[in-house]
């Protein structure tokens, strides 16, 4: 995901840089996963229609907001080799699927 979305992005920025849009070439400069952007998703509760979420992943036993953000960065990527043996992604990666 992380080596399309760097492509895709590297194809917008030389769009708007030949059409010399400022703010969008700031805009895209600027977007990052570890903002945690808000993004329309299709999961297994709706894959019909998307839905709205905050990208990142928190595992369900984070005890607090403090706890949350220091996971929220760490578990931005994860390796398809372990994703499924690492508590942070295996519930997840088993269970809670999505598209965007």
């Amino acid at each position: 995901m992380c080596y399309d979305i760097k492509t895709s992005k590297k194809a917008q920025l030389e769009r708007v840089r030949r059409a010399q849009d400022l703010l969008a070439l700031e805009e895209i400069e600027d977007a990052s996963g570890f903002n945690h952007p808000e993004v329309l998703i299709y999961t297994d509760r709706s894959p019909n229609f998307p839905e709205v979420a905050t990208w990142g992943l928190v595992p369900h036993w984070v005890k607090d907001t403090t706890q949350k953000k220091q996971l929220w960065n760490k578990t931005l990527n994860a390796r398809g080799e372990t994703i499924f043996e690492k508590p942070s992604f295996r519930d997840s990666a088993k269970h809670k699927r999505c598209l965007f």
